[in-house]
């Protein structure tokens, strides 16, 4: 039934929350910082809310690099400068790459069925690549469509015209998106008339009025659809 399928990057594929956590304390260390979990999570906080605000097209993303730790410095009292901060956590958050559960028998199995392979992400590009690369996920993949490359993000039907063009092929019954967030991917994919299926990795109750095609709660029930 479907040709293409489109995977997204973060809580999907890569274990976007362990290597923000890794890359946290990582840049503490290197300030000579003390640092705990509670300013780790306030952290996360902060930053998600930016990010959500992203989606929703109301800051772009210099406004994120500029604001998180400046914003997060600010608020725990921490003396700094937020943009060195943020520069020093990019570098340690590239030198991620740690994988989903799975991650690598699902693309594995896919790519060998002869499905095309995809990401979508909304992540910084020289961020996602280097994390892409360390994981050894990337060659599974035909293209990686990330936002800052692209022009627009998701859930943008935008974003979704560039993927069409690149590949040359607008039949929407072809594709499908995976992806672990309701309002990114999976509104994404509604928004540009493609089934989703949604990773709901951390088994969490959908309040919102986006309905998935699908829903998985691990990795590989994905090979259970396709």
């Amino acid at each position: 039934m479907y040709k293409y399928i489109l995977f997204d990057a973060d809580d999907t594929l890569l274990d976007f929350k362990q290597d923000e956590r890794n890359a946290f304390f990582a840049l503490f260390k290197e300030k000579n910082l003390p640092c705990g979990d509670d300013l780790y999570a306030e952290y996360s906080k902060i930053n998600l809310d930016l990010w959500k605000r992203f989606e929703r097209r109301e800051i772009d993303k210099k406004y994120i690099m500029d604001h998180r730790f400046t914003d997060f410095l600010e608020k725990e009292g921490i003396g700094g400068d937020g943009k060195d901060f943020n520069n020093r956590y990019c570098f340690h958050l590239s030198e991620g790459g740690v994988k989903m559960k799975n991650a690598d028998k699902v693309c594995s199995t896919l790519k060998a069925k002869g499905y095309k392979l995809y990401i979508i992400t909304n992540g910084v590009k020289y961020i996602q690549d280097k994390r892409f690369k360390k994981s050894g996920l990337i060659g599974y993949f035909e293209y990686c469509f990330i936002s800052e490359s692209v022009g627009y993000q998701k859930p943008m039907p935008e974003f979704f015209d560039v993927v069409f063009e690149k590949l040359g092929d607008c039949d929407r019954s072809k594709y499908l998106v995976v992806g672990d967030s309701l309002t990114s991917d999976i509104k994404g994919g509604k928004n540009a008339g493609i089934d989703t299926c949604w990773f709901n990795v951390s088994n969490i109750r959908n309040d919102a009025d986006i309905v998935p095609d699908y829903t998985i709660y691990e990795l590989n029930e994905l090979l259970n659809i396709l």
